[in-house]
C-alpha cells in the first residue's frame, strides 16, 4: 500500500488571516499531488515547501467561490514559467472550464503541457469521476445554497495479502509468472488444477478512504458518503455562538461537522476553513465544541501534515512542513 499524507496549505475561509492562507488541501500519494481546492496563495506555499511543480498533479474543485479557485491561475502560470511538461487534470462543477479557458486566453497562458478540464455533471448517477488501478475518486453533492458544491472521496482499492512462498511450493506452483498472477489476486492452473489466490495469500491489506468536503450545511447524505472513512476533512467556519450565520451563509459549525463525523464513524475528523474573525482562543473553543461531540478531532493549521497509517491500529502522525 502506498505512502499517503494530507497537507494543509491554506485553512482560512473567505479571506486570509494572519498565519492562514485560503482553502487548499493537498493529498500526496506515492509522489502524486491531488489538490482539493486551490485558494489564492497556493503557488507560494507549493514553492515555499518545495513540493515540486512537475509532479503528476490533479486539482479537484469543490465549488467556484473565489476563495477556493483563485489560486489555480497563478499555479498554472508558475508551472509554465518553471518548465512544467507533464499534463494536469482539473475536475470541478460546471463553469470551471470557462474559468480556466478565459484566464488562459486573456493572459496568453499557452502552457507547454496539456490542461484537461473535466466538468462534473449528474454526480448522483455517475459518482466515480476518476479511476486508476490503485484508487478511484468519487463525488457527492453538498448544500452550499444556490452554489453547486461537492465532497470528494479518494478510495484506495484493497490490496492482496502477503504471499506465502512455502505454500506455493507445496502446491507445486512454479516460480515466476504464475506467482505474479496469484499476488495480483488472480487464479492460475497448474497440472489441470485451478489454484485461487486465497490459497496462497494472507488476509487482504486494509484500504484507506479520505473524504474532502467543500463549504456546506450539514447534510445526512454526507454521513453515508463518508461512512467508515479513514479521515474526513470538513469545514468548520463558525463556533456554536454564530450558528445563525452558519445557516444564513450555508456553512457549518464545528459541532455540526463533528456530528457528521460521529454518524459516519470516521477514524479522524480534520477541521478547516475557519472564519477570519477568530483568534487563537476562539479556535481553541471551536475545537472544544467539536470534541464534545467527536473526540478524535484535529484543528488543521497551515503547513500541517497528517501521515495516514497503513494499519488501522497505528496512530496518525502529525508533522509540520
Amino acid at each position: 500500500m502506498s505512502a499517503l499524507s494530507i497537507i494543509f496549505l491554506g485553512t482560512s475561509g473567505a479571506v486570509p488571516s494572519a498565519g492562514r492562507y485560503l482553502s487548499c488541501t493537498v493529498c500526496v500519494r506515492e509522489g502524486e499531488l491531488l489538490f482539493f481546492d486551490c485558494g489564492e496563495g497556493a503557488q507560494f506555499q507549493v514553492l515555499k515547501h518545495k513540493m515540486g511543480l512537475n509532479r503528476k498533479t490533479k486539482i479537484f474543485v469543490t465549488h467556484l467561490h473565489a476563495d477556493h479557485v483563485l489560486g489555480i491561475p497563478g499555479l498554472l502560470h508558475t508551472m509554465k514559467l518553471l518548465g512544467r511538461t507533464k499534463d494536469i487534470q482539473i475536475f470541478g462543477p460546471e463553469g470551471i472550464k470557462l474559468l480556466i479557458e478565459a484566464f488562459s486566453e486573456v493572459t496568453h497562458l499557452d502552457p507547454p503541457f496539456k490542461i484537461e478540464i473535466n466538468e462534473i455533471k449528474n454526480p448522483e448517477e455517475n459518482p466515480v469521476i476518476y479511476e486508476t488501478e490503485e484508487y478511484h475518486v468519487e463525488v457527492a453533492p453538498l448544500d452550499h445554497g444556490e452554489t453547486p458544491c461537492f465532497a470528494y472521496a479518494l478510495v484506495e482499492k484493497p490490496k492482496p495479502g502477503k504471499f506465502n512462498v512455502e505454500r506455493a511450493k507445496e502446491l507445486g506452483i512454479p516460480e515466476g509468472r504464475l506467482w505474479g498472477m496469484l499476488q495480483k489476486g488472480l487464479s492460475v492452473k497448474v497440472s489441470g488444477k485451478t489454484i485461487n489466490s486465497k490459497d496462497v495469500l494472507g488476509p487482504p491489506k486494509p484500504s484507506r478512504k479520505l473524504v474532502f468536503c467543500g463549504d456546506t450545511r450539514p447534510v445526512k447524505s454526507l454521513a453515508e458518503f463518508a461512512k467508515d472513512a479513514t479521515t474526513l476533512v470538513h469545514e468548520a467556519t463558525y463556533k456554536d455562538e454564530h450558528k445563525n450565520k452558519a445557516r444564513e451563509y450555508f456553512h457549518s459549525t464545528a459541532s455540526e461537522a463533528a456530528t457528521i463525523a460521529k454518524e459516519a464513524r470516521v477514524k479522524i475528523l480534520l477541521l478547516t476553513h475557519f472564519s477570519s474573525r477568530y483568534q487563537d482562543e476562539d479556535l481553541d473553543q471551536l475545537l472544544s465544541e467539536a470534541k464534545e461531540v467527536f473526540e478524535k478531532t484535529i484543528l488543521a493549521q497551515d503547513d500541517m501534515v497528517i501521515r495516514i497509517p497503513l494499519d488501522d491500529g497505528k496512530k496518525f502522525k502529525i508533522e509540520y512542513l
